[in-house]
């Protein structure tokens, strides 16, 4: 028998977005529309769901951003579940690391259409068709705390029926750059028995294996420029009687879209000139969010004479001043410039420099040599460490990704060459 289910996860409701916010400053709407974002994704799923008729809802945990969730967040949880059992749609949670269940201020209790998975045990909800015909199972197990330590994957055994098995599960499966809560092996999954793995926790939304499915959504709406891209969750069409012919479709649910924005600096002498590049390359991206608002970050490239005063920090604090004072006033969709990275180079043969038997050349030669070189950028991370660790600068401070780190060589073989030619400056 075919039915459809949504399968979502890592709403973080309520997330502050603090350091946003205060940059927001005299933008009410856009700090209105950025502080209701997880909320409007999670309305937009609730619509999804009754727009496909789907039998139920799988959450996969993070449903809150904090183990302290508010009041209004908990009751706009709540008004949401209650608008699926008006149209007899059920609801399944598990609790991740964000909201495990030893959090102890849950003030709202939820509808009878919602099944919240303890923590204690894997447990099996059956869905039944109209006809009380099997139609499903759900396993699930929440986290009992954030630092869940046990293997919660190995005690997921399906069911021996015929229906459509689906797991719940909030975990790691091999993601460098996520935290590494609950760790599992694909093969451990694939080998279960279930049809369908609905995890959460990797913010991307990845099908990690087909028949059976292994899969993240991903989070419904990105909360940092680490998150760009469309956000949302999966609608699954699956069959009870030929579970390989589960079919999934990606449906965008974010209010906000993030965004990196490129603006080409090539040719241009004049910063005015460059500011109005960079609005015009705004507005092209705030034409592909689909109505969403826009938060960007602007990222200005190429070879240019103002290579020497974008290097400068107090100018491009006035740009990216002069570029949020310009965005327009109205709210939806709204646009927010998050900050401007400079990734320029000087007219100038680097290359040439890099040859060069001096200080310049040997400073360049070791940051080339670490784009490839996995011990050398290892070294530099230890380094780093002492600052990431430190317990005032880690309050604002991440680690760089792979990506940070090598545009963090770039602008060190750039400082180098403003430091040390006449072109530069020195």
């Amino acid at each position: 028998m075919e039915f459809v289910f949504v399968h979502a996860a890592d709403l973080h409701l309520d997330s502050p977005l603090q350091g946003l916010l205060s940059d927001v400053g005299d933008k009410p709407p856009v700090a209105r529309t950025l502080q209701r974002s997880t909320s409007a994704a999670f309305e937009s799923l609730v619509e999804l769901c009754i727009r496909e008729k789907a039998r139920f809802l799988v959450l996969s945990g993070d449903i809150y951003d904090g183990e302290t969730s508010s009041l209004s967040a908990q009751l706009r949880l709540r008004r949401g579940l209650e608008r699926l059992a008006e149209h007899d749609i059920k609801a399944f949670i598990v609790h991740g690391n964000h909201d495990p269940l030893d959090t102890a201020n849950r003030a709202v209790s939820l509808p009878a259409n919602t099944h919240v998975f303890g923590s204690e045990a894997v447990e099996t909800v059956p869905v039944h068709a109209a006809d009380h015909t099997l139609l499903a199972t759900v396993s699930g197990v929440s986290y009992r705390s954030k630092r869940e330590t046990r293997q919660l994957q190995t005690h997921f055994e399906a069911p021996d029926s015929q229906a459509f098995h689906i797991a719940a599960l909030h975990c790691n499966v091999g993601n460098s750059g996520y935290e590494d809560y609950v760790p599992c092996l694909l093969d451990e999954l694939v080998g279960k028995g279930f049809h369908y793995w609905a995890l959460g926790h990797v913010h991307e939304n990845r099908v990690l294996h087909t028949a059976p499915h292994v899969v993240y959504p991903g989070c419904m709406q990105g909360r940092s420029i680490r998150e760009t891209g469309p956000r949302g969750c999966y609608v699954v069409r699956a069959d009870s009687d030929a579970p390989q012919n589960t079919g999934l479709e990606f449906v965008e649910l974010d209010a906000v879209r993030w965004q990196l924005v490129e603006v080409g600096a090539e040719g241009l002498d004049m910063l005015d000139a460059l500011l109005d590049r960079a609005a015009e390359a705004i507005e092209s991206a705030l034409e592909t969010c689909g109505g969403r608002s826009l938060v960007c970050r602007l990222h200005v490239t190429g070879r240019t004479p103002l290579f020497r005063d974008l290097s400068d920090p107090n100018v491009q604090q006035d740009m990216l001043e002069k570029l949020r004072q310009d965005l327009p006033d109205h709210s939806e969709p709204c646009v927010w410039v998050e900050s401007i990275r400079v990734n320029c180079l000087p007219e100038a043969d680097l290359e040439r420099c890099r040859e060069a038997q001096d200080l310049l050349g040997e400073a360049l030669r070791i940051a080339a040599e670490a784009g490839g070189n996995d011990q050398l950028r290892q070294q530099f991370r230890e380094a780093l460490q002492p600052l990431f660790e430190h317990r005032r600068a880690r309050k604002i401070l991440e680690p760089p990704d792979d990506q940070d780190f090598g545009l963090l060589l770039e602008d060190a073989a750039l400082l180098c060459y403003d430091l040390l030619t006449e072109e530069g400056g020195a």
